[in-house]
Order: C-alpha cells, then sequence, then structure tokens
C-alpha cells in the first residue's frame, strides 16, 4: 500500500497538463547569476468526439513531455493510448510510444535521433476481414545529422529502418535506408 501513493503521483505529475521555468540563483555566486532548471512541457488530450456513431465509445489518451536540460539538448516522450469498444466488445486497443532526441552542436550542426514503437491489440473474432492479426508491433528509428553549409544550403545525412512483428513473428527489420539530401534556395 505505501508504494501505490508514490506511483500515483507519479503518473499524475506525467499527466497533468504543466508548463514551468525557474529562475534560482548560485547561492556561491556573489554576482547571483541564475542557474538553468529544465523546461517540461506536458500536454493531455482526451479525444472520443467522431461523426460515425461507433466511434462514441472511442478513447484516445495522449500525453506529450518536452524536457530542455540544457540549450543544445531537447528531449521529447510521448505516448498515446487508443481503445475502440463495440456491442460485443472491445475491438482493439493501440499503443504508440515516441522519444526523440535533437541536440545542437552549434547554429550549423544538429543531430537527430527518433524512435517510435506501436502496438495494436486486436479481437479478431469481431473482424469482418480475415487478415487482421490478433497482435502487431513495429519498431521505427530515424537518425539525422544535418549542417548548415550557408543561408541557402543545408546537407542532411541520415539512416533509417523499420521493424514488424506480430503475434507469431518476433520484430524483424522490414527494411533499412541511408540516404543523402543537399537543399539550396534559389533566387529568383
Amino acid at each position: 500500500m505505501h508504494l501505490i501513493r508514490p506511483v500515483i503521483r507519479t503518473i499524475l505529475f506525467l499527466l497533468v497538463p504543466f508548463s514551468c521555468t525557474f529562475a534560482l540563483f548560485n547561492t556561491n555566486d556573489t554576482t547571483r547569476t541564475p542557474l538553468q532548471v529544465p523546461r517540461i512541457n506536458s500536454d493531455i488530450k482526451i479525444d472520443a468526439v467522431l461523426d460515425e456513431p461507433y466511434w462514441q465509445d472511442a478513447l484516445v489518451i495522449e500525453t506529450n513531455i518536452e524536457v530542455r536540460p540544457g540549450k543544445h539538448l531537447n528531449l521529447e516522450m510521448g505516448h498515446t493510448w487508443e481503445k475502440l469498444d463495440v456491442a460485443p466488445g472491445r475491438l482493439y486497443t493501440a499503443n504508440s510510444s515516441k522519444f526523440k532526441v535533437i541536440y545542437q552542436f552549434s547554429k550549423r550542426i544538429f543531430v537527430r535521433a527518433i524512435l517510435q514503437k506501436m502496438v495494436y491489440d486486436c479481437n479478431v473474432s469481431l473482424y469482418k476481414d480475415d487478415d487482421v492479426d490478433p497482435k502487431e508491433k513495429t519498431f521505427f528509428n530515424q537518425f539525422l545529422f544535418s549542417y548548415k553549409i550557408n543561408p541557402q544550403t543545408v546537407l542532411f545525412l541520415g539512416y533509417s529502418d523499420n521493424y514488424w512483428g506480430d503475434h507469431v513473428d518476433p520484430l524483424t527489420r522490414t527494411d533499412r535506408v541511408f540516404f543523402a539530401k543537399m537543399g539550396y534556395a534559389w533566387r529568383i
């Protein structure tokens, strides 16, 4: 029982929307220079209003947290939970988690990593289509390097891959891409 309250407090802390910045001062410094405390943004979205009548029982809960522990680092985490109930029972449940990290080395150079996982649990007996899997999982990675050569020219180098799995097969890589792109703004 004594462990349940801290867990509930932590969950509520993460789900309650807030945005805050603090100005603290270094007590060892006589000039009172401010210490930087990370800024955290969090939103919660509950959506169950769509036009079709069967969507009235749908529930979508989405939370996003953005943390900036310093002026160069940006962390974004998000999770979406979705369910749809129909007359005979739960049609599906979907979970989607996303994690994004951006590190800005300078005005010209940054790197970014995105990791995203999705899991779908379906009640196949309620679907008319026979191709529905009871459980489907996907995982996506993307890593990007960006270098601004001059104000009109940007170079991107990156890597991306996708994984897929279901109730029988574990997550397996379905594709992998290495890419390079150069963008230039033409003056006309």
